[in-house]
């Protein structure tokens, strides 16, 4: 994931890509202070979008606001090899 600057109303969309044998799961989460761990949630899976085949994974929230939105986006990829976090800082 890339850092990001949004302009409030628009819509943020991040995406990466994931590819892992066996498909791994992938979970995206957001928190407005990145060293609070306790501050971290789980975005809802109808934000997110995971396409096996080419192991895009897009995450979509439209009409951003800063109050909301704003913070850091971290996705989290796990199988039984291994696992892999990637994050941004949005604007």
């Amino acid at each position: 994931l890339d850092d990001i600057q949004v302009e409030e109303g628009e819509d943020l969309e991040l995406k990466c890509q994931i590819m892992g044998a066996p498909i791994p799961d992938v979970t995206c989460y957001f928190t407005k202070d990145i060293t609070d761990k306790n501050a971290t949630k789980k975005l809802k899976s109808e934000l997110i979008s995971y396409n096996l085949e080419t192991g895009i994974c897009r995450l979509v929230i439209k009409n951003v606001s800063k109050d909301e939105h704003e913070g850091f986006y971290m996705v989290k990829a796990v199988n039984d090899a291994g696992q892999l976090t990637s994050a941004c800082q949005v604007t």
